[in-house]
């Protein structure tokens, strides 16, 4: 399994044991002492303003599928 998907799995169960421990089902909280899993998410890759201006000249500016794809693109090309 992969570090992020290890790391979902305990933050999962440490919320689902102070669950327990908040309505009084247990005393201890069994991953108290469990060493947390670290790991990093890789950055999306971004395109650059040729990139994205030759993906807008690909679509087609006619008929409701193009206007669409275009309206999409430009939305997605705004950096915040």
């Amino acid at each position: 399994m992969s570090l992020s998907t290890v790391a979902l799995g305990q933050l999962g169960l440490r919320k689902f044991f102070r669950f327990l421990l908040d309505e009084e089902e247990i005393t201890i909280d069994p991953t108290a002492k469990v060493k947390r899993v670290k790991f990093r998410n890789k950055p999306q890759p971004v395109y650059s303003t040729e990139e994205e201006t030759e993906i807008l000249k690909a679509c087609k500016s006619v008929g409701c599928n193009g206007v669409r794809n275009r309206a999409i693109i430009t939305v997605f090309s705004i950096q915040v």
